[in-house]
């Protein structure tokens, strides 16, 4: 029975569809997993840098500000924001790690092994991990960061340099904390270091190297690099690896610094008031890339932090220039009064946190993601799929003849829900099947009104494809799907014999060709 109801549904459709002309639809850029990857960072807990999660042995013993409370009340926050991505910092300034007890404060002493991982520092990265899968966000940790070049002098550059010292970092730090998260369910990906061109040698006011005897060469970071990407692969199959570039915008990127050490993406920063990125075709690259961190260079806010949101927004715009992805910056300190803190002492929203929200509703980043489904959601996603299906299917046609103003509106309806099919994203497919809904009732109530030749039997046929797309409406639940499913089964009770009176249809005015 189920078999004979799609034959005459497909059936249905190609009656109706056999006047409509195809419109090839739009490919779709980069995307990593399918997903435009989109959120923000948070960086350190509390303002605390390099002791806001675990202990920082490197300084003598910092203790970390980190509290579960604090930690649900951010992830909450994120949830009810829609943010689907959070960058989370692992080892900034050293935090974290454990070394050889011969450490000293000599730069010129040959070893300071790493021999391992802080325990409250472990304990604290589960509890975030737990809670950010509660609250269904993605983790996206950066291991070392680039000021490593300046920090206790410099003497953990070895970690990048020497080779003894590099092996007992992978074995003892980075490859068990990546072993023990990265099959995570709040898992997204890795990023080796963040902002590497920053621990360069020499002196560079932009990244804050003023020592020339620190850092180290790109032939050495590239070394670095190469080994971490091909250990974590070799121990995590499937893990996603990157190293981010964060001086002199997307130069080292496209001059091809971080090319060729298998990545499998790249990520890159920028910070202006009124941004304009190159295409990232422009760039060259084998791999996806993505803006990581994002912000205007006026820390300063305005009233009501409208730059932020506004500066978001442009960022957005252009990271549709073919990017994968786009992470503002930031959560921030709650409270702090910059355009780098998106919420108050509270955590009450300003402008920036608003965005995000509003980004993530599904009509404005489709794709936005990843995202962590409950098997509900799961469920309802791939209803949801079948039914946009039968949508898409408008889109081809048999015949030539000229279309009226309903199968035009019809065809474009067809190419634009097939852009990110099959959906990854239930608001966008909700919003999109509400579209799909709204669009038949429309195309049926200008058939009823113009009653042109033929009229009838297509009439007929949009009420039979409307009625399929209906019984899957009962499965979704959506407010926004109401006023929609209402509309729809009203046009499904139309009698085409009947004289019309009905309002006027949005199709009584002509519309330009999609």
């Amino acid at each position: 029975m189920a078999s004979r109801k799609v034959t005459n549904l497909v059936f249905v459709l190609a009656v109706f569809i056999a006047a409509l002309m195809p419109v090839r639809a739009e490919q779709l850029l980069n995307r990593i997993d399918r997903f435009f990857v989109f959120g923000s960072n948070l960086a350190w807990f509390n303002n605390n840098y390099g002791a806001d999660i675990g202990i920082n042995h490197a300084e003598g013993g910092w203790s970390p500000t980190f509290s579960q409370e604090h930690c649900e009340k951010v992830f909450a926050n994120l949830e009810k924001m829609g943010c689907p991505v959070i960058r989370i910092w692992a080892f900034e300034r050293q935090e974290g790690l454990t070394f050889t007890t011969d450490l000293t404060s000599d730069p010129a002493y040959p070893y300071h092994e790493v021999t391992g991982l802080d325990d409250k520092f472990m304990t604290n990265c589960r509890f975030l991990m737990d809670c950010a899968a509660r609250h269904h966000v993605k983790i996206y940790w950066s291991l070392l960061n680039h000021l490593i070049r300046e920090e206790q002098d410099g003497r953990h550059m070895r970690i990048i340099t020497d080779d003894k010292v590099r092996k007992s970092y992978l074995k003892n730090a980075a490859l068990p904390f990546l072993q023990e998260f990265a099959r995570h369910p709040a898992f997204f990906a890795v990023d080796i270091m963040n902002e590497a061109d920053g621990a360069i040698g020499g002196i560079d006011f932009l990244s804050g190297g003023m020592n020339p005897k620190l850092g180290c060469t790109w032939k050495q970071m590239r070394v670095f690099i190469k080994e971490c990407a091909k250990a974590f692969h070799q121990a995590i199959p499937g893990i996603k690896v990157t190293c981010t570039s964060g001086w002199h915008e997307y130069k080292n990127v496209k001059a091809g610094r971080f090319s060729g050490l298998g990545l499998d993406f790249y990520d890159w920063h920028s910070y202006k008031d009124e941004p304009d990125l190159p295409h990232a075709r422009e760039l060259k690259l084998d791999k996806p890339v993505i803006i990581g961190e994002c912000g205007p260079k006026t820390q300063e806010p305005d009233e009501n932090y409208s730059l932020q949101s506004k500066n978001w927004n442009a960022y957005l715009i252009q990271a549709r220039k073919g990017y994968a992805g786009l992470l503002t910056w930031s959560y921030g300190n709650q409270g702090d009064a910059s355009n780098f803190t998106m919420v108050n002492k509270d955590h009450s929203w300003r402008s920036g946190a608003k965005f995000i929200y509003q980004a993530t509703r599904g009509a404005l980043i489709p794709d936005a993601g990843p995202l962590m489904l409950s098997d509900a959601e799961a469920k309802a996603l791939k209803t949801l799929n079948n039914a946009l299906q039968i949508v898409i299917d408008l889109k081809d046609n048999s015949n030539p003849r000229p279309l009226n103003i309903a199968q035009k509106r019809l065809v474009w309806l067809g190419n634009e829900t097939a852009k990110y099919y099959p959906y990854v994203n239930p608001r966008y497919a909700v919003f999109s099947f509400t579209r799909a809904l709204d669009e038949i009732s429309s195309a049926g109530e200008w058939e009823l009104r113009t009653r042109s030749q033929g009229f009838a039997e297509r009439t007929v046929e949009l009420q039979k494809i409307g009625a399929a797309l209906l019984d899957q409406a009962g499965t979704i639940k959506s407010a926004r799907l109401v006023q929609t499913t209402a509309r729809l089964a009203d046009f499904l009770k139309r009698d085409p014999a009947s004289k019309d009176t009905s309002k006027v249809s949005p199709f009584d005015v002509d519309i330009q060709d999609n």
